[in-house]
């Protein structure tokens, strides 16, 4: 019987690993709609995620 020459893992495939530096993490808060709302619409009119945009919020707001 022939050895298997298809299937399996494949050398380079696969996704690579995250940047340290650049791994986000999920964090929950609870927040008014109102406040969500105004979130999210600055969020699409910058073309950023509501993650980056607290992001530079915090940034600008505690001078990190």
């Amino acid at each position: 019987m022939a050895d298997k020459t298809w299937g399996g893992a494949r050398p380079g495939s696969g996704r690579k690993p995250a940047d340290p530096k650049e791994k986000r993490v999920q964090m929950v808060i609870t927040v008014d709609r109102e406040t969500r709302d105004k979130l999210k619409a600055r969020a699409k009119e910058q073309h950023v995620r509501m993650g980056r945009l607290v992001d530079e919020w915090v940034n600008e707001t505690f001078y990190i």
